[in-house]
């Protein structure tokens, strides 16, 4: 008989097995009205001044504005893709979180785009990490933001 690992078949699959999108409350909406459905996920830990004002530049650059975005603060990564499922958004932008867990794994690169699900998803190290490292914000901004949103 065929032995199948519950990890290799996920990857088969173009949508969510189950997510139960009525019980999302670790997260709150920090700012944004999300008129072209990008949702930017980042852990409220990261987020202060200091990370605020690197990711309003960012979006700016983007020729984004905060009518065109919802940032989002989770307190842990625990619902993270019932909380994109529940937003239903085009673009995903996340900021030091994994997409790790029983029903699906991201295996893929930081900084660069890819498509899941029909949403476009670009991962990212931390609002903190990037903050302390210019090295990182080019890399981000040339290999993954510019790509995504300037073409």
């Amino acid at each position: 008989m065929l032995e199948l690992n519950p990890e290799d078949i996920l990857s088969i699959y173009n949508e969510y097995l189950y997510i139960d999108v009525n019980n999302i409350s670790n997260h709150r909406v920090v700012t944004g009205q999300f008129e072209q459905r990008i949702l930017v996920l980042f852990l409220e830990s990261d987020y202060n001044a200091g990370t605020e004002t690197m990711l309003q530049k960012m979006m700016a650059s983007c020729k984004l504005e905060q009518k065109d975005t919802y940032f989002v603060a989770l307190k842990d990564e625990n619902q993270l893709l019932a909380i994109v499922q529940h937003y239903n958004p085009i673009t995903v932008v996340s900021f030091g979180l994994t997409f790790q867990g029983e029903t699906i794994r991201f295996n893929r690169p930081a900084y660069k785009p890819f498509r899941f699900n029909n949403i476009k998803f670009l991962l990212s190290d931390s609002l903190t990490k990037l903050n302390s490292d210019d090295q990182l914000k080019r890399t981000l901004w040339t290999n993954g933001l510019k790509p995504l949103f300037i073409q």
